[in-house]
């Protein structure tokens, strides 16, 4: 989404919950605006309308940039699976596959279904004497599953990649010593790691950004 479709949807939500919004400066709004950028930068301007759209229908609350990654993720994961049809996948694998057939019945499941099924036991399962057991543990492994993905999927693309590269640098500067920081050619190593990560300028305004917003959020509940 570009800056200018960004501030088109948040004041829109502005018209819709006017006494949530009306305590903001303009400085507030200004600020409150980067910050839905940096969540949305990388996303589409039609699939994050659509998702608004849906929670405006849905819920009497302003939605959050949570609610609206949220919507974002379970619109395009709609077609997935959940623990009750993962499990009726396992059920029908043991009737028609069996233990002999761990392979076939394997083969037979979607892959959501299979990687649990190979930390319990395919086998386990056929020879299990009380599958009510299996069955718990299977869809608490599912579920457990879902909330990892649904917490990655929720990250944007650009956060990612940020953090990707301050992991490499920490793990390049583990390995240095402190000799070598002192002694380290100031047009390449340093200005390659300066690109890597964000500066401390940097650090510091995402900080207050959303220390900001902190302040906002809270004068904007009180007088909703």
């Amino acid at each position: 989404m570009t800056k200018e479709q960004v501030t088109e949807m948040v004041f829109g939500l502005k018209l819709v919950y006017p006494k949530f919004y009306s305590h903001n400066t303009d400085g507030e709004m200004q600020i409150l605006l980067k910050i839905w950028s940096t969540f949305f930068q990388d996303d589409s301007y039609e699939d994050v309308s659509k998702a608004i759209h849906y929670l405006i229908a849905t819920s009497p609350y302003p939605p959050t940039i949570y609610d609206v990654r949220k919507a974002l993720v379970k619109s395009k994961n709609i077609d997935k699976i959940d623990a009750t049809q993962a499990w009726s996948e396992v059920e029908k694998a043991v009737t028609i596959y069996g233990s002999s057939k761990a392979e076939e019945a394997l083969a037979s499941m979607s892959e959501e279904t299979r990687e649990i099924v190979k930390s319990i036991g395919f086998k386990n399962i056929c020879k299990s004497e009380n599958l009510s057991v299996e069955r718990g543990q299977f869809r608490m492994m599912f579920e457990a599953r879902e909330e990892q993905e649904l917490e990655k999927a929720l990250i944007p693309k650009n956060f990612n990649l940020r953090n990707r590269l301050n992991t490499e640098k920490d793990s390049k500067n583990n390995n240095l010593e402190v000799n070598d920081y002192k002694n380290c050619n100031k047009n390449n190593n340093y200005e390659k790691s300066e690109n890597l990560i964000l500066s401390e300028e940097e650090k510091e305004e995402k900080l207050l950004e959303l220390n900001e917003l902190k302040n906002i959020l809270k004068k904007s509940v009180k007088a909703y």
